[in-house]
């Protein structure tokens, strides 16, 4: 299925795009799952492949996970505004995926300084 289209359903019936990305999660199809996070335009579309690729696990979930917490272009960012505090929980799904596909314990806390020293942990696995 095309990202519009997966775009698409998703807004129209959020059960049935879910269940078409729980298909790319039993084929462990991680390369599918990553390109979702990144282009998906609906939030919580990305937010189901985020944890589809945390439900995947193993190496090859774990680097597409950690690539995406270590994308220049979606740094942490520290403030209020609505943008902010959906790049904020964005991270922290990020995180967890990242944490449950490399079995490395996510930081109490999610500082700057305390991801890139989770993102490094995972590099070393």
């Amino acid at each position: 299925m095309r990202l519009d289209e997966l775009e698409q359903l998703m807004e129209e019936n959020p059960e049935e795009a879910a269940s078409a990305i729980a298909g790319l999660v039993t084929t462990a199809n991680v390369e599918e799952l990553a390109s979702i996070v990144k282009s998906a335009r609906p939030e919580p579309l990305a937010m189901l492949a985020i944890e589809g690729l945390g439900d995947v696990g193993g190496a090859e979930a774990t680097d597409a996970l950690v690539e995406l917490l270590d994308d220049p272009s979606a740094r942490f960012l520290i403030g209020g505004t609505e943008q902010e505090v959906k790049q904020e929980h964005r991270q922290r799904r990020l995180v967890q995926a990242a944490a449950r596909a490399s079995g490395v314990p996510a930081p109490s806390e999610h500082t700057q300084d305390q991801v890139a020293e989770f993102i490094e942990s995972v590099r070393r696995r």
